[in-house]
């Protein structure tokens, strides 16, 4: 499949805003910033500007159970979150 990856050595801000420019589209996009890293909700914000994730698509964002994130960033609605000891991941949708 190394003819089909792209690997990017760089934040994800700066892969959103790449990727969002080439077009892609993902039907599952997962974000596992490093816990107590505001950058994991500047990420979020920033995808609600793009058409990265899919129709139908699921957004996973993990993150520490002290940090809670909001329960909607622009169309992406929280629908489920799955707790594993201190890590949860929070499961979004856009809208439809």
């Amino acid at each position: 499949m190394s003819d089909r990856a792209e690997v990017y050595a760089i934040d994800a801000l700066r892969a959103v805003t790449i990727l969002a420019g080439k077009g892609a589209e993902f039907d599952l996009i997962y974000l596992g910033a490093p816990y107590n890293d505001p950058a994991l909700e500047k990420v979020l914000q920033k995808l609600t500007e793009t058409s990265l994730l899919a129709p139908n698509g699921i957004l996973i964002a993990e993150h520490r159970r002290q940090h809670a994130l909001a329960a909607s960033y622009g169309p992406f609605k929280l629908v489920r979150e799955s707790r594993y000891g201190e890590t949860v991941l929070a499961f979004y949708k856009g809208e439809q």
